[in-house]
């Protein structure tokens, strides 16, 4: 099971609230996030609004890794 953070069409109505549901996803048992991810998000080509930088890369495995570690998992 993967879970992508945010379709197109969620993100054109304004509901692609990211930190709502790959905390989630990941308790759920979700074998993978696909994350987009581009050094500057307002400057990509497609996708931007649901792009993270390095750095919320980084945040979300930091938050991501407790929770994958209680169930016995890894990345």
């Amino acid at each position: 099971m993967a879970l992508q953070q945010c379709d197109r069409f969620l993100s054109a109505l304004g509901h692609c609230r990211r930190e709502s549901y790959w905390d989630t996803a990941a308790a759920a048992g979700a074998d993978g996030l696909i994350v987009e991810v581009h050094p500057r998000p307002e400057e990509a080509l497609c996708d931007r609004d649901q792009a993270l930088t390095g750095q919320d890369l980084e945040q979300l495995v930091a938050l991501l890794q407790p929770i994958v570690g209680a169930l016995g998992r890894t990345f």
